[in-house]
Formats: structure tokens, sequence, C-alpha cells
């Protein structure tokens, strides 16, 4: 996931990605039980959280849904 990630954050400063190997305590922020993991923050409140890998399609159409 991380090519398709690191594509997407280059185009949409609001993307980031998360090494949970080297901030673990994220996981726990954001209640991670498994990777790969997809959580669509808004608001400060977690709006999706998708566990497993998913498509460029699929990521782009849950940042940007129509």
């Amino acid at each position: 996931m991380t090519p398709v990630v690191e594509k997407i954050r280059q185009e949409n400063k609001d993307v980031h990605s998360i090494d949970l190997s080297k901030e673990m305590h994220m996981a726990n922020i954001f209640g991670v039980m498994g990777t790969p993991a997809t959580v669509l923050v808004s608001g400060n409140r977690i709006q999706k959280y998708v566990l497993g890998a998913r498509s460029e399609k699929f990521i782009r159409d849950l940042i940007l849904p129509d």
C-alpha cells in the first residue's frame, strides 16, 4: 500500500502515512489492530476504518467520494 499512499499523499497534503513499527502509539490512538489499515479522520473524529490492502481507486474514492 505504501506506493499508492505515497502517490496520493503527494497530490493531497491532508493524506498521511504512518509507520506503526516506529510510531506504535498512533495505533493505540486510532485503534488500529492490524495492518495495513486506512483510517479516514474528519473533524477530529474517525469517519471510516478499513482493514486490509486496497486499490488506488478504492483509496481515492474513500478520500474524495462523489
